[in-house]
């Protein structure tokens, strides 16, 4: 018994499978041989099938009709008069989003279309895969994706009263191949040439086809490489941002650790984003980019600046690259904030040991204290206040950094029946362990202060008691 496996785009319509029915049939009779027609539920079950069997005859699209050639399968025909041509459906992608959804079949012939169209940003496009060609159809009929590539004869197989609309049609020279094992090929051959419906095709014919009609190799490659590329642009703890004069394109994790929204960052520049004492250097990256300089660029610890003021450390890597038919630069970036925080802890509170050993007055181990955590941990004032026992309200003994005569507008209790007792400072002072406010915003306990911080941007803040002994 001899085997006949048929693609899955010739199985999904009722006549086109009775066709290969018929030609197994006519293959049967002619060699008085049981021939089993092998039909795959779906492309996926056909990229298992592939690995795993060995079939003695296969109908198959160019992708698979190519990986069974270099297994010594010899192509001996194909259908006179067919070649393969595709659609996009869907609503006309003109619109701006963010994001679009285009559904197909996971075969690289359907991806070439995708990658083709200038419709397409290929930063912005998600490709979702689908088992069958009526899967791509009903996902975009649904909602479930923006637009899909299928085959064109497949679309008109399908019966609805609202059809989803063609937006581009794509002919192309691809082909379907018959192909078969080498101690088949002489016999079947001749009965091929003898069905109307076939023309043969030599070796030669098929490997030109595939070079001058379909650059297999070079399609392979890009395939890979574009497996490869979306992979790391949706790692989820890296930041890729894509700039020219302005940025162009950045994807969501970047966007939350910056706290700005693709649309306020499209009208930035890269240099907006980071920390004054890298703007000239960036800036200066950023005009040899523009005019076509390649060069590999690493900055180890380079801070960048959040929508809210504050600062957050990364981990950069930035290159040349060419996007929208112009240089552009590419930036990948991780954020490394907690561990330059923890080495930045971990020098401050070496640096306050130290002070409180060696030096000789209080005055002074005050001013070491405020001034080492304002400069080690890139906070915007720290200052020491004492309780006063009669007015029972803490004064300021000692203030470093910039708080924008904040500490001369507000006040805090010792007493946590006030309000003004209730916060990170009074609870400190009468429970003897540090209290920290997350968020100044949304704390509760902020609320008799939050004004005042909020107007100076004080997103948050924290108190520890210094313990003296007597």
């Amino acid at each position: 018994m001899l085997t006949f496996a048929i693609c899955p785009h010739d199985t999904e319509n009722k006549e086109r499978l009775k066709f290969w029915g018929n030609v197994a049939e006519e293959i049967k009779k002619n060699i008085n041989e049981e021939i089993k027609l092998v039909v795959f539920k779906d492309y996926f079950e056909e990229r298992v099938f592939l690995s795993e069997s060995n079939f003695d005859l296969y109908y198959a699209n160019p992708i698979v009709a190519y990986r069974l050639y270099q297994k010594d399968y010899i192509p001996v025909a194909k259908l006179k008069g067919y070649n393969d041509g595709f659609v996009l459906i869907g609503n006309n992608p003109s619109g701006e989003k963010d994001t679009v959804t285009v559904t197909t079949i996971y075969l690289e012939t359907h991806i070439l279309p995708i990658l083709y169209l200038k419709e397409f940003d290929f930063l912005k496009t998600k490709i979702e895969y689908v088992p069958t060609q009526r899967d791509i159809y009903y996902s975009v009929k649904e909602g479930k994706a923006d637009f899909g590539v299928m085959y064109e004869d497949d679309y008109r197989f399908i019966k609805d009263t609202e059809k989803i609309p063609v937006i581009k049609k794509m002919p192309t020279k691809l082909s379907h191949f018959l192909m078969i094992k080498p101690e088949h090929y002489d016999k079947i051959k001749k009965i091929i040439e003898n069905i109307d419906k076939f023309k043969l095709v030599s070796n030669s014919e098929f490997l030109n086809s595939l070079s001058a009609d379909l650059p297999l190799q070079s399609l392979l490659k890009i395939k890979e490489f574009y497996d490869t590329s979306k992979a790391l642009y949706e790692i989820p703890f890296i930041g890729l941002l894509i700039y020219k004069d302005k940025i162009v394109y950045v994807n969501q994790y970047f966007q939350e650790l910056l706290g700005y929204s693709f649309e306020e960052l499209k009208s930035m520049s890269p240099d907006q984003i980071v920390a004054e004492e890298h703007k000239d250097r960036v800036k200066e990256i950023i005009e040899k980019r523009l005019v076509g300089k390649y060069f590999p660029q690493i900055y180890d610890e380079l801070k960048v600046k959040t929508k809210s003021g504050s600062y957050r450390y990364t981990l950069v890597f930035s290159d040349t690259i060419l996007y929208k038919e112009g240089h552009a630069g590419f930036v990948l970036a991780v954020d490394i904030t907690k561990q330059k925080r923890y080495e930045k802890l971990y020098k401050a509170l070496r640096n306050i040991n130290k002070a409180i050993v060696t030096v000789l007055t209080e005055e002074q181990l005050y001013k070491t204290v405020c001034e080492t955590l304002v400069k080690e941990l890139d906070i915007k004032f720290a200052w020491i206040g004492k309780p006063d026992k009669e007015k029972k309200f803490f004064e300021n003994v000692y203030k470093c950094g910039d708080d924008e005569g904040y500490l001369d507008i507000i006040k805090i209790a010792t007493g946590g029946k006030y309000p003004e007792g209730k916060g990170p400072t009074g609870s400190a002072y009468r429970k003897g362990k540090t209290f920290i406010n997350p968020d100044t915003r949304n704390n509760p306990l902020m609320k008799t202060w939050q004004k005042e911080m909020l107007k100076r941007n004080f997103l948050s803040s924290a108190a520890v008691p210094i313990k003296k002994k007597w």
